[in-house]
């Protein structure tokens, strides 16, 4: 069966879409994007083409009269200055944003920087007022604990006097002089007697005695 055979057009028209795609052309990569032919024939047609092309290139192209070259000349002259103009209007107009952009974010930083700065001393001086605080409280606290202290000490003394107070006193025999003791039976004897009935009461009987 003879391979199905293409129009020129057709084999141009695929290298040209192979070359799009940055594939090389062959008689191979032509027939598999064709999905058939010839591929010796396919490969002769581009080349055919290709030489063509070449060929066209290389023939002298024809000069513009001089009204046209220098209207074109004018043109491309003006539109390499509006190019130009533009191009500069357009770095000035980002320089500048830039500029404003970096102001801005140095003031931010400038303004976060005060406001720590600011915080930074509000904190410092709460720290000193509480540790001065802090120091009042401990000396009240020393001051309070001694008071409490020598409160209980002193209650302490009293307790211990009040009951040494309650505690009853032993009673010592009360030593009489050997003399007293003496006096004291005598009196006792003489009491005695005194108590006694006389069994003579006749007075007349103490004469003789």
């Amino acid at each position: 069966m003879r391979p199905v055979e293409y129009k020129t057009e057709d084999i141009i028209r695929t290298g040209l879409e192979l070359q799009a795609l940055s594939r090389k052309v062959s008689g191979y990569s032509l027939q598999q994007k064709l999905g058939g032919g010839n591929t010796k024939r396919l490969e002769q047609v581009w080349n055919d083409y290709l030489t063509s092309q070449a060929v066209t290139d290389a023939e002298p192209a024809t000069e513009l009269p001089s009204e046209i070259a220098k209207a074109v000349t004018i043109f491309a002259k003006s539109l390499t200055d509006q190019l130009l103009a533009l191009a500069i209007e357009i770095n000035d107009k980002a320089v500048k944003a830039a500029e404003r952009r970096v102001e801005e974010v140095i003031s931010s930083v400038e303004d976060q920087r005060e406001q720590a700065e600011k915080e930074l001393a509000d904190a410092q001086t709460v720290i000193q007022s509480k540790t001065l605080e802090l120091a009042k409280l401990q000396e009240r606290f020393a001051l309070t604990e001694q008071a409490a202290k020598t409160e209980g000490e002193q209650r302490a003394a009293e307790l211990t006097g009040q009951l040494e107070a309650t505690k009853t006193p032993t009673a010592k025999p009360m030593q009489i002089p050997s003399g007293q003791q003496t006096g004291i039976k005598n009196k006792e004897i003489d009491s005695q007697k005194k108590r006694v009935p006389n069994p003579n009461p006749n007075p007349d009987c103490y004469k003789y005695l």
